[in-house]
Formats: C-alpha cells, structure tokens, sequence
C-alpha cells in the first residue's frame, strides 16, 4: 500500500505537467500554424514547449511537496531526497508529454510537417539538406533536447523554493 501512495505521488504531478505542457503548445502552436510559420515562428517554436515545461515543473514540484508534507501521511525516504524527487517527476513528465504527442502525431501530423518545412525553407539550397525522416516524427520527438533542457532548468529552479519552505 505504502509503494502504490509513493508512486502515485509521481504520477499525478507529471500527468498534470504532461497534459498541461502538450494543450498549451498545441494551441500556440495550431494558432501559429494556421497563420503560416514565419522565420521568427519556427525559430522560437522549440522553446515554447521548453517554457511552459519550465514554468509546469517548477509550479508543480512546488505544490506537490507542499501537497505532500500537509497530508503528513506518508514519510518515505524519497520525499527527503527532493533532488530525485524533481527528476523523477521531470522524467515522468517528458514521457507522458511525448507519449500523448505521439497519440496526437498519429491523428494529424500537420503541425511536425509544416515545421519540417518551414525549416527545410530556411536552409540555403546545397548547404543543409533536411532529413527526410524528420518530419515524420511527433513535435516532442523533434525538439526533446530543448524540452529537456528547460525541463531540467525548472527542476533546479523550483529546489531552492522547496528546500526554503520544507
């Protein structure tokens, strides 16, 4: 019983951050999307999914430890080791966003073309020649390196907070 608690303490944060990530960059995004992609859009596309993963982690990881220290019913040994706490909900975040992606990508794949395209149009003829594969792959996929990134930098932010109050 005590195992099953500990691990739905991860799962609820990141499928919260999970979901919240994948709507509101699907909406920006499909917003963009249907404008056209300019130079400026395609180029600033990858870090929208990275500040809004930024800004979920860092919210989430606060509320949910504030969340578990006021039920005050589970004393677990992770729950002191916020470092692994954080990057276990990060990880768990990254892989719901990108498995709903994925789900969504295999619906309608428009918005990982269009991008494909709008990049392909930036590189200069014989210079850079964009890999086909490319745009058949999920947005989440395509940018995960930047994703991560911000994943990690509101992880790292969203420490100090929780260990100031904890």
């Amino acid at each position: 019983m005590k195992n099953r608690i500990n691990t739905l303490l991860y799962i609820e944060p990141s499928a919260i951050s999970g979901v919240i990530v994948l709507f509101i960059t699907f909406i920006i995004t499909f917003l963009l999307q249907n404008n056209g992609l300019s130079m400026l859009e395609t180029c600033l596309l990858p870090f929208i999914t990275g500040f809004i993963l930024f800004f979920t982690t860092l919210i989430t990881n606060i509320v949910f430890t504030y969340k578990i220290k006021r039920n005050k019913k589970i004393d677990f040994e992770l729950y002191r080791n916020k470092y692994k706490q954080v990057l276990i909900i990060l990880f768990c975040s990254i892989i719901i966003y990108i498995f709903l992606d994925s789900i969504l990508f295999l619906i309608d794949d428009s918005l990982c073309k269009d991008y494909a395209i709008s990049l392909d149009s930036f590189a200069e003829a014989g210079e850079l020649k964009e890999d086909e594969g490319f745009e058949n792959l999920p947005f989440s996929i395509q940018n995960l390196f930047v994703t991560v990134i911000f994943g990690l930098l509101g992880s790292l932010c969203s420490l100090p907070l929780i260990n100031q109050n904890h």
